[in-house]
């Protein structure tokens, strides 16, 4: 399988208020609306989407 490299965008929609985990920034207070994160992946794009796909949900 080739891998190839990319930016991608992951959206998050919040109905509510939420306190998140954001890596080592530790829990910040979002309030509602719609977020964008913009990343990259250099040598798989494929494999960080999966990441963060997998990664849902979780707190």
């Amino acid at each position: 399988m080739e891998r190839s490299g990319g930016l991608y965008v992951v959206v998050l929609s919040l109905p509510r208020p939420a306190l998140i985990k954001v890596g080592a920034l530790g829990k910040i207070p979002f309030g509602a609306g719609t977020y964008m994160y913009v990343g990259s992946a250099i040598a798989g794009l494929e494999q960080r989407i999966a990441r963060h796909k997998a990664r849902q949900g979780k707190k």
